[in-house]
């Protein structure tokens, strides 16, 4: 299971997407893939401390159905 809270974390932190792949074992695909989608929704990092793993799992679903709306 992706650790999105964790990536963002670590990305808050600064940390490179090959360090936070490694840090979180996933691809950096996957922290890409993440990050892209943080960005793209601008929401503050406090509110994403509040997100439940379901929660954010919500989004990449609502994501993936607008992309094949589009």
């Amino acid at each position: 299971m992706v650790k999105y809270k964790l990536i963002i974390e670590y990305y808050q932190k600064g940390n490179n997407n090959s360090q936070i792949a490694t840090l979180c074992d996933c691809s950096r695909t996957v922290v890409w893939e993440v990050l892209n989608r943080f960005n793209k929704i601008e929401t503050i990092f406090a509110d994403i401390q509040r997100m439940s793993e379901e929660e954010w799992c919500g989004i990449k679903k609502v994501d993936i159905l607008f992309s094949r709306i589009s």
